[in-house]
């Protein structure tokens, strides 16, 4: 599962909660969490892993719609 949603609104959808509820969760095998695991550039990161998940997770918002690549 990939959990995508823009750095700013981390605290207001709990995202390190619901990542850390997922992952102990038995059905699902691996959570990427990119607050936790994509620490330096994001789309790489992206690019990299969203095509190996079954399942994605994104969290829309007016940050996420007005983040730069940066922020996102």
């Amino acid at each position: 599962m990939f959990i995508c949603y823009s750095m700013k609104d981390s605290e207001k959808f709990q995202s390190s909660k619901i990542a850390e509820d997922l992952t102990n969760r038995p059905e699902i095998d691996d959570v990427l969490f990119c607050e936790e695991d994509a620490r330096e550039d994001f789309i790489k990161y992206m690019n990299d892993y969203i095509e190996k998940c079954d399942i994605l997770l994104l969290f829309c918002s007016q940050n996420a719609l007005n983040s730069t690549r940066k922020e996102f």
